[in-house]
């Protein structure tokens, strides 16, 4: 039972991911879409995505995951471009000054 028990809390450690930066696979499995996804989310609101580093893979700021998300509900709630970006203003815009 013991040993079962460790690989659960194993699991759950795999799902947190305790890593400091997030790659496009981390970002995708967060927000439950493709990583192409998750690319294309990059391309239409970058100012929202700075990178952690140069270089590859590229890494993201942890919270490039909740932008992930926001963005994934917006769509299902059949937003517009310009209205995702206002919501995502609101809720991140602090990361719009990191963006390099």
């Amino acid at each position: 039972m013991l040993c079962s028990q460790r690989n659960s809390e194993s699991q759950d450690r795999n799902l947190i991911m305790p890593s400091e930066t997030l790659t496009h696979k981390d970002l995708a499995r967060m927000a439950g879409v493709s990583e192409t996804t998750i690319k294309s989310y990059r391309k239409k609101f970058p100012e929202f995505f700075p990178t952690h580093s140069k270089g590859k893979p590229l890494r993201f700021h942890k919270e490039a995951g909740q932008v992930c998300q926001t963005i994934r509900r917006a769509f299902q709630e059949n937003l517009s471009l310009d209205e995702i970006r206002f919501r995502l203003s609101e809720k991140f815009s602090h990361l719009a000054s990191l963006h390099s």
